[in-house]
């Protein structure tokens, strides 16, 4: 299970580089390989007190055990909003669940699903949203016909 996140962090970093990377989660830091430079915030202290307020490139998270789904959502919003431009995240997932909707919700998509318990779900900003095709000026006022139509 380790190898396949591992290979996963690699391929995120590979698509994009990462200048700094902000772990999340007890483990999360042993996915990254040794050369890189990360920062540490522990989950539970931040969720108690969250004045940490630096930006980084890549958040990974990895699930501490034993926290409620609130928290984990809390940290996944902080994550998004706050913390990072990208976001990678392996959570456990729920196998009689067909679509889980509180990632989905949130923003994420699922990258990959690694067990029949757990997927890994990223948030990029740039890859949010496609800008749908209706969404142009061809479809919005045109100015030239304001003194011709009138209802």
């Amino acid at each position: 299970m380790q190898e396949y996140r591992r290979r996963i962090v690699q391929g995120v970093l590979a698509e994009q580089a990462a200048n700094s990377i902000l772990c999340l989660g007890e483990s999360a830091s042993a996915l990254l390989p040794a050369e890189l430079a990360h920062t540490y915030l522990d989950t539970r202290r931040w969720l108690q007190d969250p004045h940490f307020n630096e930006r980084h490139d890549l958040a990974l998270f990895l699930l501490d055990t034993g926290m409620r789904s609130e928290e984990v959502q809390h940290l996944l919003v902080a994550a998004r909003d706050l913390l990072a431009r990208r976001v990678l995240a392996f959570l456990p997932e729920p196998a009689q669940v067909a679509i889980p909707s509180p990632y989905i919700a949130l923003g994420y998509q699922r990258l990959a699903r690694l067990a029949h318990d757990e997927s890994a779900w990223i948030f990029a900003i740039h890859s949010y949203k496609n800008t749908p095709d209706w969404l142009n000026s061809r479809y919005w006022a045109h100015p030239e016909n304001f003194d011709r139509h009138r209802w």
